[in-house]
C-alpha cells in the first residue's frame, strides 16, 4: 500500500512537510519534480523536468494540506530543493534584487494556490518575505532527530528564542 497522507494523525502533529518541489535555475519559479504525484487531475506543471510527465493525478500536495481539516492547528508546508536542487540555483537567485523579488513572487503564489501555511528551511530565501507579502508564512527548519545528534550539532536553547 503506498503512502498517502490520509495514512497521517495530525492530532500527533504541529507541522506536516511536503517534500521537494524544485526551482527553476532560469527564473526561479517553484514546480513540481513529480506532477502525477503532486498535482491533480488536469493540472499541469509548466515547468516539468520531463515534458513527457507534466499531467497531474493524485493530488498529494492538496491532500496534505487537507490534513488541516482534522486539525486546524496544523502547519502544512512545501519544501524547496533537496538532492536534485544545485545549491548554485540558490546562490544564483540570492545573487541578485530581481532574481530574489522573482523567487518570492513565485514562492508567495505556491502557498496560497495549495492552502499550504509556508515553506520549509530557507531562511536565507526569506529574510524579506514577510516585508514583501505583508504575509506572516511560517517557516521552519528540519534537524536531526535523534538525541545523539541534536546534542552535538544543535543549541537548543537557543533555538527555542
Amino acid at each position: 500500500m503506498p503512502f498517502e497522507p490520509s495514512n497521517i494523525d495530525p492530532s500527533l502533529c504541529t507541522h506536516v512537510i511536503y517534500p521537494y518541489m524544485g526551482m527553476t535555475e532560469d527564473n526561479f519559479n517553484i514546480y513540481s519534480r513529480n506532477p502525477p504525484l503532486d498535482y491533480g487531475p488536469g493540472e499541469v506543471e509548466p515547468y516539468p523536468d520531463d515534458p513527457e510527465v507534466d499531467q497531474g493525478e493524485f493530488d498529494m500536495i492538496r491532500k496534505t494540506a487537507n490534513l488541516k481539516g482534522d486539525n486546524p492547528a496544523l502547519k502544512t508546508m512545501a519544501s524547496i530543493g533537496g538532492p536534485l536542487q544545485s545549491s548554485r540555483s540558490f546562490s544564483n537567485m540570492a545573487r541578485h534584487v530581481a532574481n530574489r523579488t522573482l523567487f518570492l513572487k513565485s514562492v508567495t503564489n505556491f502557498p496560497d494556490t495549495y492552502n499550504l501555511d509556508g515553506i520549509d528551511d530557507l531562511r536565507a530565501a526569506f529574510t524579506n518575505l514577510t516585508a514583501f507579502t505583508g504575509k506572516n508564512y511560517t517557516l521552519t527548519a528540519g534537524l536531526g532527530c535523534t538525541g545523539d545528534i541534536i546534542d552535538i550539532g544543535y543549541d537548543v536553547p537557543k533555538l527555542a528564542e
